[in-house]
């Protein structure tokens, strides 16, 4: 029987010396927003946070006169306020979350579970988090819980201003906004943002909250991405494949690195040419996807064939 060894031997697999230059994205936006449903305006539920630090979704514009040059001092600190309170509610919340989750202070390691809530919910709304995904129900993964564990940890963090909020408006709330201060309609929304930034104060009207990454968020973020590959594999658990990932170093390609890693198991182990074929055809749909060299894809897909084949032979009729 052909061995794998044959297989390995060519370069772009030797990991210690050569690294793929292909970067790997396997849920698009699209697909993260098909598999979510849309989530109550609670966030990061815990018995001791207070329900008032929570934002509808409606966008509610604060009732003021446009800003002209002879507003008054009183109506100006009035618009300031509204923002200002905001931000204190959302320093209370955080606060509040590392005095729940002290268990977890010391606990930098996540896990990945942990991570995959990361990827999943990184830039997205306060009020629209992947909750509702099979796998999150299937594994009864507390969301809220490990949202509250990556802001604790600092991983996480929760941002309300023009920078972040005002691309989740839509275009006819950007208008309310800009009709309530007799501002100009006209426009597409990017030229709407920059109309609203450029002639209303940041802290005069309601933002949505945003759940933005830190820096050392985004290095997690950029170190992980086999999660979002691995996370509904039929041929191994997610945290098997974090596992594997976590001990190499100099790989770039870690969704490459587990699959071949699972060939070399399946040989020692001689389980069956079914499970053998199972995963060749996993890491040659990759291949695929990543446009990954065709010599090393054909090289695959005739391995799949043979086993496939050598399959039917043994099989008694």
């Amino acid at each position: 029987m052909l061995t794998l060894s044959k297989l390995f031997n060519h370069k772009n697999l030797d990991y210690k010396s050569n690294k793929s230059n292909n970067n790997h994205k396997n849920i698009s936006n699209s697909e993260t927003t098909r598999l979510n449903n849309v989530q109550s305006n609670s966030h990061i539920k815990k018995d001791n946070v207070p329900h008032d630090t929570e934002i509808n979704n409606s966008k509610k514009v604060k009732q003021t006169n446009p800003i002209t040059n002879s507003k008054t001092n009183t109506s100006n600190k009035n618009k300031i306020n509204l923002n200002e309170n905001i931000q204190k509610h959302n320093k209370v919340l955080v606060s509040e979350v590392k005095d729940d989750n002290n268990n977890n202070i010391h606990n930098s390691d996540l896990n990945a579970n942990d991570i995959l809530i990361l990827h999943l919910n990184k830039n997205r709304k306060v009020g629209k988090e992947v909750k509702n995904h099979f796998y999150l129900l299937e594994n009864q993964i507390n969301v809220d819980k490990i949202l509250n564990k990556l802001i604790n940890l600092g991983f996480l963090d929760i941002k309300s201003n023009f920078d972040v909020s005002l691309p989740y408006l839509k275009v006819p709330e950007l208008k309310d906004i800009l009709k309530e201060y007799k501002l100009k309609l006209g426009g597409n929304k990017p030229e709407l943002i920059e109309r609203v930034k450029t002639n209303i104060d940041e802290n005069a009207i309601e933002l949505p909250q945003v759940y933005v990454p830190t820096s050392k968020g985004n290095e997690i973020i950029g170190e992980t991405e086999y999660i979002l590959h691995f996370y509904n594999s039929p041929i191994i658990s997610l945290g098997s494949a974090h596992k594997i990932a976590k001990e190499v170093l100099n790989v770039d390609d870690k969704i490459e690195y587990i699959y071949l890693y699972l060939l070399k198991q399946n040989q020692k182990s001689k389980n069956s040419d079914h499970r053998t074929a199972n995963i060749i055809n996993n890491l040659v749909f990759y291949y695929k996807k990543t446009n990954k060299n065709k010599n090393v894809i054909r090289k695959y897909t005739n391995y799949s064939t043979y086993l496939s084949v050598a399959s039917q032979v043994q099989t008694p009729v």
